[in-house]
C-alpha cells in the first residue's frame, strides 16, 4: 500500500464521513464494544466489532475462564450533544483514508498550525470509580446510534472526561470541565 494511506477507527458513526476525512472506502461498519464497566480485568481498549462476524473453532455458552466483550452505550446527561445520548448504543466504522498522519489532540476544539481537523468530538473513557480502565477515545460530536440501542444494559460504558486540577495545571485547564 502507498504510504499516504491510513486506517481510521471512527467512533460513534456507522459510516465515516467520506468527504470530510479523505476516505477512500469504508472497510467495515459495526458495533463499538469493550469490557464490562465493573469487571476487574479483560481488555481495556474499545474495539470496533464487524456487523458480520465469522468464527473458526468455537463452543457456544458462557465459560468463566474467558474474557468477555460487551456492546458500548453512552452514559451522559450533560446536554453537550445536540440531542440525548443517554443509554444509546454506539456503532463504529473502520475506513481507509488518504493521509499518513492522524492524531487525537484532547483538550482542543481547533487544530494547531499546519494541521487540518478531520474529526470533531468529545473525549470519553470509563467512569473514574469503576473497576478498571477504558482507553480514552474521541466520540463524534453528533454520534449515530444503533436502532434498538436505548435500553440501559450497563455493559461497556463511556463517560465524558473532566479535568481535575492539581498536577494538571489550572489554568489553563478548568477543574470539572
Amino acid at each position: 500500500m502507498p504510504d499516504l494511506i491510513d486506517f481510521i477507527f471512527h467512533i460513534g458513526v456507522s459510516v465515516a464521513y467520506r468527504e470530510k476525512m479523505n476516505i477512500l472506502y469504508n472497510i467495515f461498519s459495526g458495533y463499538m464494544a469493550g469490557k464490562h464497566h465493573n469487571e476487574k480485568s479483560g481488555g481495556s481498549d474499545t474495539i470496533c466489532l464487524p456487523s458480520n462476524p465469522s468464527w473458526s473453532n468455537y463452543s457456544d455458552g458462557l465459560n468463566g475462564n474467558k474474557a468477555r466483550v460487551y456492546g458500548t452505550e453512552f452514559n451522559e446527561e450533560d446536554g453537550l450533544f445536540p440531542y440525548s445520548v443517554q443509554n444509546q448504543d454506539l456503532p463504529c466504522s473502520v475506513c481507509l483514508a488518504r493521509k499518513n498522519t492522524y492524531i487525537m489532540i484532547p483538550g482542543r476544539d481547533d487544530c494547531f498550525e499546519r494541521w487540518t481537523r478531520e474529526y470533531h468530538g468529545y473525549l470519553a473513557a470509563g467512569y473514574h470509580a469503576h473497576a478498571s480502565p477504558v482507553k480514552h477515545i474521541c466520540v463524534d460530536f453528533e454520534p449515530n446510534f444503533l436502532p434498538r440501542g436505548s435500553a440501559n444494559d450497563d455493559g461497556h460504558l463511556l463517560f465524558l472526561v473532566e479535568a481535575i486540577c492539581g498536577s494538571l495545571p489550572c489554568p489553563p485547564y478548568v477543574h470539572g470541565r
